[in-house]
C-alpha cells in the first residue's frame, strides 16, 4: 500500500518536470524541421506509433505472456519515447532536430492512440469481463497535464527567458532522475514475487520489443535510404520508450501497479542498448 501510494503521489510530478524539463530545451525552429525533413518523419512516425505496438503485440502472443504482461507490453510500446531519447540521439552523433520534433508530435498523438490501444489489449487479452476500464477522458486529460502543458510551458519559458531555461534545466534533470529512480524501486520491491516468478518472460519481451524496434527502425530508413543521422534518430526514437508515462497510467490511472513491471524492466534494456549504441557511434567514422 505505502509504495503504491508513493507511486500515485511522485510519479505524476516527477514526469511532469521530465516533460517541463525537455520543453527547457525546445524553440520554435525545432518544429520546422517536420515540414524540411518529411521522408525522415515520416518513417520515425511510422515506426513508433505504428510498427512498435504491432511488434509488442505479436511478442505478446508468440510467448503466450500472462495477461498483466501483454497489457504491461502494450502499455510501453504505446508510450512514445520521452526526453532521453533527444540526448541520446545527441550523444550518438543523430540527428538531434528529427529527434526532437519525433519525440514532440509523438507525444501530443499520444493522449489519443494511449487509450486506444489500451482499451483494445485490455479487452483483448484480459477479456470482455475484465474489471479494468480505461476512463477516456481522465487519461487524456491526465496526459495533457502531464505532458503536453509542462512541455508547452518549457517551451514558453525557453523563448520568453532563454538565460533562465538554461539555469532550470540543469535542476530539473537530476530531481526528476531521483523521484523516478525512487518509484522504480518502490515498485520492484512490491512486486518483487512476481518478478521472480516472471523474471524470463519479462527480460524476454522486453529485449524482443527493444531489439525489434531499433531493427525496424533501420531497415525502414535503409530501404528509404536515409542519411546515418537520421538512421541513429530513429532506431533511437523506436526503442526509447516513455517509461514514466506508463508507470503512471498504469498506477495512477488504471490502479494496476502490476502492468508496470514491463516499463520498469524494459527501461533498463533500452538504456544498456541505448548505451551501445553511443559507444559504437562515437567509434565509427561517417
Amino acid at each position: 500500500m505505502e509504495a503504491n501510494l508513493l507511486t500515485a503521489i511522485l510519479m505524476p510530478l516527477a514526469l511532469a518536470l521530465i516533460m517541463f524539463g525537455m520543453g527547457l530545451t525546445l524553440s520554435f525552429r525545432e518544429f520546422k524541421s517536420v515540414i524540411q525533413r518529411p521522408t525522415a518523419f515520416a518513417i520515425g512516425f511510422i515506426n513508433q506509433m505504428i510498427l512498435v505496438p504491432l511488434l509488442a503485440f505479436g511478442i505478446s502472443i508468440t510467448l503466450k505472456l500472462s495477461p498483466d504482461l501483454a497489457v504491461g507490453m502494450m502499455l510501453i510500446a504505446a508510450c512514445p519515447g520521452g526526453a532521453s531519447t533527444n540526448l541520446i540521439t545527441f550523444l550518438s552523433r543523430g540527428n538531434v532536430a528529427l529527434s526532437i520534433s519525433l519525440t514532440t508530435i509523438d507525444g501530443f498523438l499520444a493522449v489519443i492512440s494511449i487509450p486506444l490501444i489500451l482499451n483494445f489489449s485490455i479487452t483483448y487479452f484480459y477479456g470482455s469481463s475484465s474489471d479494468i476500464s480505461v476512463p477516456l477522458m481522465e487519461t487524456i486529460g491526465k496526459i495533457v497535464l502531464m505532458i503536453i502543458l509542462p512541455v508547452t510551458i518549457g517551451v514558453l519559458v525557453k523563448n520568453r527567458f532563454p538565460v533562465k531555461a538554461a539555469h532550470l534545466a540543469k535542476w530539473s534533470k537530476p530531481v526528476s532522475g531521483i523521484l523516478f529512480f525512487l518509484i522504480l524501486l518502490s515498485i520492484f520491491i512490491g512486486a518483487f514475487d512476481m518478478i521472480m516468478d516472471s523474471a524470463y518472460d519479462l527480460g524476454m519481451s522486453s529485449i524482443l520489443l527493444n531489439l525489434g524496434g531499433m531493427a525496424a527502425g533501420f531497415i525502414l530508413a535503409t530501404l528509404f535510404r536515409l542519411q546515418v543521422k537520421d538512421k541513429i534518430a530513429i532506431m533511437i526514437e523506436s526503442s526509447i520508450q516513455n517509461g514514466g508515462l506508463a508507470i503512471v497510467i498504469a498506477s495512477s490511472i488504471l490502479m494496476k501497479p502490476e502492468l508496470s513491471l514491463v516499463a520498469g524492466i524494459y527501461s533498463v534494456f533500452m538504456f544498456a542498448a541505448a548505451g551501445i549504441i553511443v559507444a559504437i557511434s562515437n567509434m565509427v567514422k561517417w
